[in-house]
């Protein structure tokens, strides 16, 4: 019953290179981990907020199909006491179907949308329901990070420094290979014949010397295996610096977006503003006998495509935040600053 002791002197830092590099995969690991979390989490902001603008799409289809149906009635008693003619109420009754027809598909886009937060937070679709809530307000400021905490709190940047590393170590221990190993062995134990004699003093043994390894015959081998290392570490570096210019990239992409959607919200809140003071006066010129109702008709529509236009705007603003956070790193309070 022997018992052996292995130790080897690690002369040339092959194996504190080994572990430093199995360390940096662990890490890598970690990162990349993060990184799915941190995808899974945006997705689901994202699908939150788009759901949101649904809601707020839907509640101004409804306001204008309960606008329209008064429009209609009105139409109907102007027709039955003589006052218009029976293509105005058809035009109301056309408009009034158009907007229930695009509310429907309104209605199935948001079920869609609820269906996929669903899964993503590990509900079953049939029994997992949010109530309306249009959109209000607008996401918060996010302060830009300097660059080098950028490169620090971002996981997939990190993933891939820590996986250089990894590599980089890899060479190390490559070159190792190149020089003899040491290795001591000591043993102890009992032997004997039979079972008797077997815990007498005699019976003991034990060993004790250094075993010395030459890399003679595997000088081609090891010299494969380094150019390897090599070529894996360039190829890992590349890949870093990539990660990183597509990192600025997409927090600059972002600041892009959220710049210019704050301009076109303005420019769009200015549109509805007039679409609906063309409404205001195509109605009055209706009741004066002056336009058809088809200028109605026609003023009304521009005005819900504009507002429509207007929901999805914001809706696309909080969605270029969530991106921003993302690019950040995702830490939302850090971005926020103090």
């Amino acid at each position: 019953m022997p018992f052996v002791l292995d130790y080897e002197i690690d002369f040339w830092g092959e194996l504190r290179r080994a572990f430093e590099a199995a360390n940096a995969e662990f890490l890598a690991s970690e990162s990349t981990l993060r990184q799915l979390e941190l995808s899974l989490e945006s997705e689901l902001a994202s699908q939150y907020f788009t759901l949101r603008g649904y809601d707020s799409e839907i509640a101004l289809y409804e306001e204008a199909i309960d606008l329209r149906g008064k429009a209609l009635e009105l139409n109907r008693k102007r027709f039955e006491a003589g006052d218009t003619d029976e293509v105005d109420v058809s035009r109301a009754e056309t408009e009034l179907a158009a907007a229930a027809a695009d509310l429907i598909g309104l209605r199935q886009s948001r079920d869609e949308v609820e269906h996929a937060i669903a899964v993503l937070v590990g509900e079953p679709a049939s029994d997992f329901r949010l109530s309306p809530h249009p959109l209000s307000g607008k996401p918060p400021r996010v302060n830009l990070s300097p660059p080098t905490e950028l490169l620090e709190r971002r996981p997939d940047v990190a993933a891939a420094e820590r996986a250089m590393i990894a590599e980089n170590a890899r060479i190390g221990v490559a070159k190792a290979a190149f020089f003899p190993s040491v290795r001591f062995s000591a043993t102890a134990g009992l032997e004997s014949g039979g079972t008797a004699r077997l815990f007498d003093y005699a019976s003991r043994t034990w060993g004790l010397g250094p075993e010395v390894s030459l890399p003679i015959f595997n000088a081609g081998r090891n010299q494969a295996n380094l150019k390897r290392a090599e070529a894996r570490y360039d190829e890992v570096v590349a890949d870093y610096r990539q990660t990183v210019l597509e990192a600025v990239s997409e927090v600059e992409n972002a600041l892009t977006a959220l710049r210019k959607l704050d301009e076109r919200i303005a420019a769009q809140e200015r549109t509805v503003k007039a679409a609906a003071r063309t409404v205001e006066l195509s109605r009055s010129r209706y009741d004066a006998g002056v336009d058809t109702y088809f200028e109605v008709v026609d003023a009304q529509r521009t005005e819900l495509d504009a507002e429509r236009l207007l929901v999805r705007f914001k809706s696309a603003r909080f969605l270029a935040a969530i991106a921003l956070v993302k690019a950040l790193g995702g830490d939302w309070k850090a971005s926020q600053g103090k």
